[in-house]
């Protein structure tokens, strides 16, 4: 049972930040009875997948940190297990058609599409919920109205937009956040190539033209940068050790994990962690 540390109250919506130790492996079956928007705090050592109950397909899908799931849709999911704490904002379909101006046609798309949610303009707002979750300030639940409207909007413009044929030449949407996911994903080492042409159905030839005529840089850049924003969060969000961290990035040791930070930033780990937290102190 998830442990209540807010909970929070407003028109058309509820804020809630929960913790919890999950089991490893973790199993649960779920059917929500409202539409919510779910982001697992950092640092995130875990992950999961889901599959949807009535779809026949029975696959799982990955999901990412940040999630949509839509209100009746029965969901099987599974996970590594762990101690979680997470913000969900809660919100039923009335509102939801109500913000919209218009129903909303729930296809497979859209429901696979909100699974993968990290990396879109929909976390920066979850993050500042959290932060609000947490310490409540001046006005709190006006401001939490405005940013949980925000969020609910942008969430439904991204699954809108899930709908689209990628361009010719172009990996689709889904196909590039399923890299984004997987690049970011702290349970697993970096992916190889083959890997990741494996998740988006194609070929490793087809992904690197794809991928290089969709996002204008190559694969394996793409996958630096997303280790070393982790690597980063992780130095300037939490206090593990260096050697952990380097193991929930999935590096072979300590040293080889200094190495490519310092390779990628031109800083060791040691010394940017010093500088963030110097930075922060000045500012408070």
């Amino acid at each position: 049972m998830a442990l209540i540390e807010a909970d929070i109250e407003v028109e058309g919506m509820r804020l809630q930040l929960l913790r919890e130790n999950f089991p490893a492996p973790s199993h649960h079956h779920t059917c929500d009875t409202d539409h919510t928007v779910t982001l697992f705090l950092p640092p995130v050592g875990f992950s999961g997948q889901i599959r949807f109950v009535d779809r026949n397909d029975g696959e799982y899908r990955p999901i990412s940190p940040l999630y949509f799931r839509a209100a009746g849709v029965g969901i099987h999911s599974v996970g590594t297990g762990g101690d979680a704490r997470w913000v969900r904002l809660s919100f039923s379909h009335d509102h939801f058609v109500e913000l919209l101006d218009h129903e909303v046609d729930w296809t497979w798309a859209k429901l696979e599409a909100g699974l993968t949610l990290s990396g879109t303009p929909v976390e920066p707002l979850m993050m500042r919920l959290g932060r609000e979750a947490m310490a409540p300030g001046l006005a709190s639940k006006t401001l939490i109205h405005a940013l949980g409207t925000a969020a609910i909007i942008e969430v439904a413009r991204l699954l809108d937009g899930s709908e689209e044929q990628p361009r010719k030449g172009q990996l689709s949407a889904g196909q590039l956040n399923v890299i984004r996911e997987r690049a970011a994903s702290l349970s697993e080492p970096a992916p190889s190539l083959a890997e990741l042409a494996r998740l988006c159905g194609m070929s490793e030839r087809n992904l690197l033209r794809l991928f290089k005529q969709t996002t204008g840089e190559s694969v394996a850049a793409f996958v630096r940068n997303i280790r070393c924003d982790r690597a980063r969060e992780l130095l300037a969000q939490t206090e593990l050790p260096l050697k952990e961290i380097a193991y929930r990035l999935g590096f072979a040791s300590h040293s080889s994990f200094t190495a490519a930070f310092r390779r990628e930033t031109g800083i060791n780990p040691t010394d940017f962690r010093r500088d963030h937290a110097i930075r922060r102190a000045r500012t408070h």
